[in-house]
């Protein structure tokens, strides 16, 4: 027998699945006990209006992904989107990297 072979392991490898949805609503849920608030500024509506859709547009309703990225994306010239969250310990909000007011 090469020695270069591992010997087998002394217990049994178990695979589990987790469950997503536990990690969600643990997040809701922290979410509805801390407060978070939202700053951001008014951005004007671009100039010139969508035009009408067709028939067969307004048929075909589901948008594509870049189309429904392109709707819903913020214009560069638009001032950054300030987001505070209370009750993060300073060490946590470090290591997310997150500057800490």
């Amino acid at each position: 027998m090469p020695s270069s072979l591992a010997a087998p392991a002394p217990h049994p490898l178990l695979w589990g699945d987790w469950s997503r949805c536990q990690p969600r609503q643990a997040w809701i849920q922290w979410q509805r006990s801390h407060l978070v608030t939202v700053e951001a500024a008014p951005v004007s509506p671009p100039p010139s209006t969508p035009s009408p859709l067709s028939r067969a547009q307004r048929a075909h309703w589901r948008l594509t992904w870049p189309q429904r990225l392109a709707r819903n994306a913020r214009p560069p010239t638009a001032p950054p989107v300030k987001i505070m969250v209370y009750g993060l310990s300073s060490l946590f909000a470090q290591t997310l990297g997150l500057r800490i007011a």
